[in-house]
């Protein structure tokens, strides 16, 4: 290798090291100004998932904690483990999710079956919704004529660009 191909060569390594230093740490998020990070899956409150128990009317973790906890870009996901007794409710409609109503134009609904809240044996599903409103973005089950999403099954994050 030649004197002048060698320096180039240095060069090129050296440069490759600052900006890997500069990137962000993964989970970091992307520095103020800089561009989103690669998309990402958020599984809503990990393992504890997203379902109702109809016998005691409570919800399987506390959602609006687990929202606080976690960044959101447009193009991520979040994933709901769930199953058939309950629904994803998505909405820009702050009123809409106040009062657990899925009525409207802003409104989207994922449904992973015909089951009901009393069902004996629910069929698991996932649910994967994609993050494509920036801003506020609200999320309940309207299951049980909205009883599950005034239980506690919901809560709101802000879709950041």
């Amino acid at each position: 290798m030649s004197r002048s191909t060698a320096a180039t060569a240095a060069v090129v390594v050296a440069v490759a090291v600052v900006a890997a230093m500069a990137m962000p740490a993964a989970g970091q998020g992307a520095p103020s100004g800089s561009p989103a990070p690669p998309y990402k899956n958020h599984t809503v409150v990990g393992a504890d998932g997203w379902f109702f128990n109809a016998t005691s009317n409570t919800t399987s973790g506390n959602y609006s904690d687990w929202a606080a906890g976690e960044t959101f870009y447009l193009g991520d996901y979040l994933i709901f483990k769930t199953d058939d007794s309950s629904s994803v409710v998505q909405t820009s409609n702050a009123t809409a999710y106040s009062l657990c109503d899925a009525e409207g134009p802003e409104t989207l609904i994922y449904s992973p079956g015909h089951g009901d809240a009393a069902s004996a044996s629910p069929r698991a599903a996932t649910i994967a919704v994609p993050l494509t409103v920036e801003g506020a973005n609200y999320f309940f089950s309207e299951a049980g004529d909205g009883a599950q999403c005034e239980e506690g099954m919901r809560f709101e994050i802000k879709i950041l660009c």
